[in-house]
């Protein structure tokens, strides 16, 4: 039997994630402050056949393929409106609302957050505060790059340099 439920949220946390059936090209767009535990009751309703979505556990009954993964994940003191925000970006990004399986109204996008989904920009000074700090702890080990990586909403290998195998200690 191929796998149905192709997890690739990795991560834990708050997030915007993607529900995706790979063989129609449907989208549903959700948020959740734990994305490990909101992963989970998706895959177990769809396997047991009480998804709330009909139409998404019709597709997924007849053997589609989905696919989940965080759009974008967010410190642990975002809001909920400023999540309400982003959620309702990504699903006029994607219009899952029209083509997709968003039955539900996307919520109010009240909130600070920008209507559009895109980057921001970094402030350089909270950066350089930031390391700053850290180095005045006693230099970036990897417990404190995953730090600033919390922050900075990135991977570790993203800040990193790659040292050549002969100057490794």
């Amino acid at each position: 039997m191929k796998k149905q439920f192709i997890n690739k949220a990795h991560r834990s946390g708050r997030c915007i994630y993607c529900i995706e059936n790979i063989s129609k090209n449907k989208k549903y767009i959700g948020q959740s402050v734990n994305i490990t535990f909101r992963r989970e009751s998706h895959r177990q309703a769809l396997i047991k056949g009480r998804h709330p979505n009909k139409k998404m556990q019709e597709d997924f009954n007849s053997g589609d393929v989905f696919e989940i993964k965080a759009l974008e994940y967010f410190p642990p003191w975002t809001t909920k409106e400023f999540l309400n925000g982003k959620e309702h970006a990504y699903i006029k990004k994607y219009k899952s609302d029209i083509q997709g399986y968003n039955i539900a109204p996307a919520p109010p996008k009240r909130s600070d957050c920008r209507a559009r989904v895109e980057k921001y920009q970094l402030a350089p000074a909270k950066i350089i505060q930031e390391i700053s700090h850290i180095n005045k702890q006693g230099g970036l080990t990897y417990l404190r790059i995953y730090d600033l990586c919390r922050i900075l909403n990135c991977q570790p290998g993203d800040l990193m340099e790659d040292v050549p195998v002969e100057k490794r200690i």
